[in-house]
């Protein structure tokens, strides 16, 4: 009798643990959407004439690959911005250039489906910062939609924020 109690203890044990271990798992996602920002350009020749700070839009296409550690995920992506514009970083003569490709890293943390957090975006180098949300809705272990917001700051020579809100498409989490 007592090896069927220990039996049934460690087989009872066994699934606790398993009960409390952190999901692992990798995914990635697609996004489509609409960034807003403003730019401060002094002494660019393209504002001459005009206020240095305005406001400036873009249809945005992404994709992420993540890391998901139990409430704690990492991800890499890279982000199209068509129509952005923003400072001229290496032009000597201070101007401005439209559309911008950049990578992105990005730590959140919180649930399968709501997590928040920071990432950096940058071409060769960091130029950005900010704070990112993902709603994701539904079963991780299946594919979902849901909504992705992103602030942040950039400091190409001048500071300039945006506001990025994407359409998310994920696939299921492996495993």
């Amino acid at each position: 009798m007592r090896g069927l109690a220990l039996a049934l203890a460690m087989l009872f044990t066994s699934d606790a643990y398993a009960a409390v271990e952190q999901p692992v798992g990798v995914y990635c996602r697609r996004h489509a959407g609409f960034a807003v920002g403003a730019v401060y350009a002094p002494g660019t020749w393209e504002r001459i004439g005009k206020a240095p700070f305005f406001a400036t839009a873009s249809p945005i296409l992404a994709g992420a690959c993540a890391l998901d550690v139990g409430p704690v995920s990492v991800a890499l992506g890279t982000e199209l911005q068509f129509t952005y514009v923003h400072y001229e970083r290496n032009d000597p003569n201070k101007s401005l250039s439209t559309g911008w490709l950049t990578v992105s890293a990005a730590v959140t943390a919180g649930s399968d489906q709501f997590r928040a957090g920071v990432y950096m975006a940058g071409a060769l180098v960091p130029v950005g910062a900010g704070l990112e949300i993902d709603w994701l809705p539904g079963n991780p272990q299946r594919a979902r939609d849901g909504l992705q917001a992103k602030l942040t700051g950039f400091w190409v020579e001048q500071p300039n924020f945006q506001l990025m809100v994407n359409y998310t498409v994920a696939m299921a989490r492996i495993p």
